[in-house]
């Protein structure tokens, strides 16, 4: 060093050879060191703001002209994802309908012509066939005495079984029409026609039945169902749901 000269300062740099950065006084942690690291998966990084990028408006990507604006990653990965949900939604749907018949659709009537000297008759709304049991759709006769009930519905359970005894004698011909369906005590529920009306409607037109069409629905049959709401009588005796509940022995 010349006499009389300053001391020069050492030189500095921004980084140390190397091409690291230069550390921290005291041992303290970098900003990068302390940010955590995204997942894979979790975070979208074209939809970070980089430091010193001008800030935009969220929800909208630059347009330049000429091209059209730019979807992020996560954007395009999520529309896929929704799109292919609702595609397997779409095929299960598709599949149960194919399976079923479409959803709530009853299955197609079976018919039969049967021989009416084989029916025998329990009550009003229930017939026995060579040993199947029958219940007819659509309507509820009075109560004959059982031992699960205390007392019945005479006289009207015995009417209703003599109706339906007169119009099974006096038949040319009677069919079976129903879906297959039975009921929670395995009867077979079944519309029986006599000479082409229905034999339930015959009994509620002289007031030995209540229609059931509010309670169950039309039972997969609405022009039978519709003519028992429009032509039945009103019957001289209780309903026969409500006398059960009352009088079912404990």
């Amino acid at each position: 060093m010349a006499p009389g000269s300053r001391p020069s300062r050492p030189p500095t740099w921004s980084s140390p050879p190397g091409g690291g950065r230069r550390p921290l006084r005291g041992g303290a942690r970098s900003a990068d060191a302390s940010r955590p690291v995204p997942r894979a998966g979790r975070s979208c990084p074209s939809s970070r703001a980089r430091p010193g990028a001008p800030r935009r408006a969220r929800g909208r990507a630059p347009v330049v002209a000429g091209r059209p604006p730019r979807r992020s990653a996560c954007s395009s990965t999520a529309v896929r994802r929704t799109r292919i949900g609702c595609g397997a939604y779409a095929l299960v749907a598709v599949g149960l309908l194919a399976a079923g018949g479409g959803l709530g659709e009853p299955p197609p009537p079976k018919e039969e012509t049967v021989d009416a000297r084989a029916l025998e008759v329990h009550d009003g709304d229930t017939l026995w066939l060579e040993g199947r049991e029958l219940r007819l759709l659509g309507v509820d006769t009075p109560e004959r005495g059982a031992p699960w009930f205390e007392g019945d519905q005479e006289p009207w359970a015995t009417r209703a079984a003599d109706f339906v005894r007169r119009q099974l004698a006096a038949a040319r011909e009677v069919r079976l029409r129903g879906r297959g369906r039975t009921d929670p005590y395995g009867r077979e529920l079944v519309h029986v026609f006599v000479d082409g009306e229905p034999l339930g409607l015959l009994l509620v037109r002289e007031g030995l039945a209540y229609p059931t069409v509010q309670r169950y629905g039309d039972q997969g049959f609405p022009r039978i169902a519709a003519r028992l709401l429009r032509e039945a009588a009103p019957p001289p005796f209780p309903p026969p749901w409500r006398w059960r509940h009352a009088h079912r022995r404990r």
